[in-house]
């Protein structure tokens, strides 16, 4: 059966950016636009590239690119050990690939399967010594529309859907309480004292409660705050790491939770 394609457009988000080269010289050949009939600019002429020229490539991202097909695990194993067939699971196949959208190589001056698809893409034998320049990108990233399966699109389009778009940082506020219902009668019960306030030294006892879940691709944590009064608000902080979050509370003991250890040393 025919592989059938989709258009899909991206934005693609600059991640970051590797430095290599070739290692051999070789003929780049960019593709020339579809000229209309009454063009007259040239086609784009073959570029001589020689050994040991300098090729920047911009890793980026977007939402729309699909994710990897669900494979067995001796696919994924002979993907990573380069075991893969002609298909490369382009056609349904069980065949583990990582969809990779290789745009034209640029022409201005300014990881492993990337490197491998921008050689089966460009004829250029690039190196493995790579580098790793301080930059996100090597020039600006443009917009494009590309052609992708049409059963990865399907299964892109029906996870999207069935997420729901949240901040993801909310505040959840408490219940309220429900309202003392007041007696019907002139008889009226004895005003209940007030709780009174835990000491400092008691707070510091009671340790921040929270927990977290996983939402497909995200994770959700949820953090038990006590009621606080603006003056202790105003002192709290709250610090977001990329794999780390720390609560500090006046009188109370420091939240600080460590995303990059294992699930039963976070909640020991």
């Amino acid at each position: 059966m025919a592989n059938t394609t989709v258009p899909v457009s991206l934005k693609p988000v600059a991640g970051f950016c590797i430095k290599s080269s070739t290692l051999q010289p070789a003929v780049y050949t960019p593709v020339s636009p579809a000229p209309s009939p009454s063009s007259l600019e040239p086609k784009n002429p073959p570029i001589t590239i020689p050994a040991g020229f300098k090729i920047f490539v911009n890793i980026a991202w977007d939402a729309n690119v699909p994710p990897p097909p669900e494979c067995s695990e001796e696919a994924i194993k002979r993907a990573m050990e380069g075991q893969t067939s002609e298909s490369d699971g382009a056609n349904g196949s069980d065949e583990y690939f990582v969809p990779v959208v290789v745009s034209e190589g640029r022409q201005d001056t300014d990881k492993e399967l990337s490197l491998q698809r921008i050689e089966a893409q460009t004829g250029l034998l690039l190196s493995r010594n790579i580098g790793t320049p301080n930059i996100a990108a090597k020039g600006k990233l443009e917009p494009r529309t590309v052609s992708i399966p049409s059963f990865l699109a399907s299964k892109s389009s029906s996870e999207a859907s069935h997420v729901a778009k949240k901040p993801l940082i909310e505040e959840i506020t408490p219940a309220e309480s429900e309202a003392v219902k007041k007696p019907k009668g002139i008889l009226k019960t004895t005003q209940q004292p007030s709780p009174v306030a835990p000491r400092p030294s008691q707070i510091q006892q009671i340790p921040l409660q929270w927990s977290w879940s996983k939402q497909n691709d995200q994770i959700q944590i949820v953090i038990s705050v006590p009621k606080l009064d603006n003056s202790v608000i105003s002192k709290a902080t709250f610090d977001i790491e990329p794999r780390r979050f720390i609560l500090s509370i006046p009188n109370y003991p420091t939240l600080d939770v460590d995303l990059r250890i294992s699930d039963a040393e976070i909640v020991s």
